[in-house]
């Protein structure tokens, strides 16, 4: 069986979220870089980059999570043969807690009066 026909398929919205991780954040970072250079420490100093351009923990795990595939599948083709980013760990994300909505929160939302409020309008 072909081999392409055996792998797993993604959903489009995944596909455009990792182009945007790659050109955004994966790129313009390791652009200059061969795949051989990259060091752990690379990566723990590109995660930081994500701070300070006011970005999430989650998405900076995120884009972690997308090198760590590209690299992997690096290693599968043979063009690499060892993984620097199989000793970093995702950073710490904060989780919110949600809550249930009131009564009055629920009415405000779907009254109809209140334009603002209204995902449809």
């Amino acid at each position: 069986m072909n081999y392409l026909k055996k792998r797993k398929t993604i959903s489009k919205s995944y596909a455009h979220t990792a182009r945007v991780m790659l050109g955004k954040h994966i790129l313009p970072y390791f652009e200059k870089r061969y795949l051989s250079d990259i060091t752990p420490y690379d990566i723990e100093k590109w995660l930081d980059t994500f701070a300070a351009k006011g970005l999430s923990n989650a998405t900076a795990n995120l884009g972690l999570a997308f090198l760590k595939i590209m690299l992997k599948e690096a290693i599968r083709r043979e063009i690499l043969f060892k993984d620097p980013s199989a000793s970093i760990l995702p950073l710490k994300t904060e989780t919110v807690e949600r809550g249930v909505l009131t009564q009055d929160e629920v009415s405000t939302l779907f009254n109809p009066e209140n334009k603002k409020t209204n995902m449809g309008q």
